[in-house]
C-alpha cells in the first residue's frame, strides 16, 4: 500500500502497536553519516510534508555510493543498491508525523526528531532508534506509570483490533500481556465495568477472543460490540479455553440448590455452560425450559465446561447414587444428595420437594422398589387403600408392576378378580355397571386389566359373540387399520374397513 504521509493510520517504526520487542531493525548506519547530515529532514523530507514519501529516493544514495568516488583518505565508496520501502509493516497505531509536528509546533525544527528517536543513554547526533512506547508516555502518560498500566488510555494511540485488519495472526499472538492480566483472579473479574473499560479491551480483543471460552459470545452485547477480525480467530485457535471456578460454586450444597441461580441469570450460566453440559444430569423434562435458553456449541468452537456423570457407561442413562469404582482423571464427582439420602429420601420424593424426574428414569426407582423385595415404596397399609389412588392415576402402578400379572394374581387371591361373571365383584355398588362401564374403560383401560383379561371383554365385544360395538362415535376405523390392521382381527373375522 502507498505510504504517502497523511494524518491517518501511519506507522514507520513499529511492526506491532505497543510491542517494544517487535520494532524494525535500523538497517541504515546513521552514526557513520552523522557528519554529512545536520538535519533528519535532509533525507526524510516527507516527514514534514503532506502526501510525500518518508524515505528518500534511490538516487539520493547513489550520488555518492556509485562505486567510483573516493573518500578524502583515498578509499573507494562502495556501490549500494538501496530502494525505498514500498510497503510498511501492519500496525494498529494511530500516528502521523505531520500531525504530531503541527500539534507540537515542530514542523520547522530540524532536530525535533531526536525527542522520540534518540537512543537511550547517549546524546550523540544520529544515534537514533525506532520510537518506543516508553518514549511516548513521557508526554502522553494519561496518569499511567507505564505503557501497559491499567490506567493507560490506549485509544489515544491505537485503533480497535477489529479495524486493524492488516495485522497477521502471528503479530496478534505477539501482543504483550498487561500485568493486570496475570493476577490470579483476573479471569473471574475481567468483565469490563463500564464503556470506558470496554473500549480498552477492544484495542487488543475482538469477538473471537472471547468466543474461545464464552459459550454465549454471539449474544452478549459487550462482546458483540468488540467487532470481528478473522486473524484473531487464527491466533486463538490453538489456545485452550479456561474456566475458573466461581466462588458461588464452592458453597456447600451448590449442586442441589443451583436451580434458583440458574433460572435467575441464564446469561451468567451461558458464559461457561452449553445445553449439553446440563443435560449430562438433567435427563428428563424437569429443567427443559431453563436448559433450552442456554447456547449450543458451534462445531469446532468452544464446548464449554464439560460435566460427566459418575457412571458414564450406563446404557440406561440413569444417574446413580453409587460412585464409580474408578473415577477418570480430572473428573470431579459431585454428589447432589447427602450421604444418607437413600435411607431418607422417601418424604422428599413423595411430596415432590425433590424433582426426581430431572435426573432419574422411573425404572431406576424400580431397581429397589420392585414391589416384592426387601425395600418397599408404599407406606404401611397401602394395599388396603390403594384402589382410589390406582383408579385416579395418582400412582403409576405400571412403572413397577405388571398389571395383568402382579395385580391380577393378588386380586384373584382376595376374590375380587373377574371369574367369567360379567358382574365383577368390585362393581356390586353400581347396579347398571355393565351398561355404564364404557366410559370408564375408554379413560382407564389399564385399571380394568388389573382384574380382567382380554377374553372377558370379548364375551360381548366380538363379531363371534354378542357383537357389541366397543368403539365410540368418533372412532376412526380407517386410521386405526392403517396403523395396525392386525389388532382388528382380535374381534373381527375379516377386515372391518372393507366389510
Amino acid at each position: 500500500m502507498s505510504r504517502a504521509l497523511s494524518p491517518v493510520l501511519l506507522a514507520i517504526s513499529l511492526a506491532l502497536a505497543g510491542t517494544a520487542g517487535a520494532q524494525q531493525a535500523d538497517s541504515f548506519p546513521h552514526a557513520k553519516h552523522a557528519a554529512l547530515f545536520p538535519s533528519c529532514l535532509g533525507c526524510h523530507t516527507g516527514v514534514a510534508m503532506k502526501d510525500s514519501a518518508v524515505y528518500p529516493p534511490a538516487n539520493s544514495c547513489s550520488g555518492c555510493h556509485d562505486g567510483t568516488q573516493k573518500t578524502s583518505d583515498g578509499r573507494v565508496i562502495r556501490k549500494v543498491n538501496w530502494q525505498p520501502r514500498a510497503t510498511y509493516a501492519a500496525t494498529n497505531l494511530i500516528f502521523s508525523h505531520l500531525t504530531h509536528a503541527q500539534k507540537t509546533h515542530t514542523e520547522r525544527d530540524t532536530k525535533a526528531c531526536v525527542s522520540c528517536h534518540q537512543q537511550a543513554g547517549t546524546t550523540q547526533w544520529m544515534s537514533v532508534v525506532a520510537a518506543r512506547p516508553e518514549t511516548c508516555i513521557t508526554c502522553h502518560e494519561h496518569a499511567a506509570p507505564s505503557h501497559l498500566a491499567a490506567g493507560a488510555s490506549c485509544s489515544t494511540c491505537h485503533v480497535p483490533l477489529a479495524q486493524a485488519t492488516h495485522l497477521t495472526s502471528q503479530q496478534i499472538s505477539g501482543f504483550p500481556t498487561p500485568d493486570s492480566h496475570n493476577a490470579p483472579d483476573y479471569l473471574s473479574k475481567h468483565a469490563p465495568a463500564d464503556q470506558q473499560a470496554a473500549s480498552q479491551c477492544a484495542i487488543c480483543h475482538t469477538q473471537q477472543s472471547c468466543a474461545r471460552c464464552h459459550m454465549n459470545a454471539s449474544t452478549t452485547p459487550s462482546i458483540v460490540a468488540l467487532g470481528s477480525n478473522a486473524a484473531v480467530a487464527q491466533a486463538v485457535a490453538s489456545k485452550p479455553a479456561q474456566y475458573p471456578l466461581p466462588s458461588s460454586h464452592t458453597v456447600p450444597g451448590f449442586a442441589e440448590s443451583h436451580a434458583g441461580a440458574a433460572t435467575a441469570s441464564y446469561a451468567s450460566c451461558g458464559n461457561c455452560h452449553a445445553r449439553q453440559s446440563c443435560q449430562t444430569c438433567h435427563l428428563q423434562v424437569g429443567a427443559h425450559d431453563a436448559i433450552a435458553k442456554l447456547p449450543t456449541p458451534a462445531p469446532g468452537g468452544a464446548q464449554g465446561v464439560q460435566l460427566r456423570r459418575a457412571n458414564p457407561t450406563d446404557l440406561l442413562r440413569e444417574v446413580t447414587f453409587r460412585t464409580a469404582a474408578v473415577v477418570p482423571p480430572n473428573v470431579k464427582v459431585v454428589h447432589v444428595h447427602p450421604a444418607d439420602w437413600i435411607e431418607n429420601h422417601r418424604t422428599a420424593a413423595a411430596s415432590g420437594a425433590a424433582n426426581c424426574a430431572s435426573c432419574h428414569l422411573k425404572r431406576y426407582c424400580a431397581d429397589c422398589h420392585d414391589g416384592v423385595g426387601r425395600i418397599k415404596y408404599h407406606p404401611q397399609n397401602f394395599v388396603q387403600g390403594h384402589a382410589a389412588q390406582a383408579y385416579g392415576r395418582e400412582q403409576d402402578c405400571a412403572s413397577c408392576h405388571n398389571n395383568e400379572a402382579f395385580c391380577v394374581s393378588c386380586h384373584k387371591s382376595t376374590g375380587i378378580a373377574a371369574t367369567g361373571n360379567r358382574n365383577g365383584a368390585t362393581h356390586n355398588q353400581s347396579p347398571n355397571w355393565l351398561i355404564d362401564h364404557a366410559q370408564a374403560a375408554r379413560l382407564e383401560l389399564a385399571n380394568c386389566t388389573t382384574c380382567h383379561k382380554q377374553a372377558d371383554c370379548m364375551q360381548c365385544h366380538s363379531t363371534t359373540t354378542w357383537g357389541v360395538n366397543p368403539h365410540g362415535p368418533d372412532f376412526n376405523a380407517k386410521l386405526m387399520a392403517a396403523k395396525n390392521s392386525q389388532i382388528c382381527y382380535y374381534c373381527h373375522l375379516t377386515n372391518p374397513v372393507k366389510e
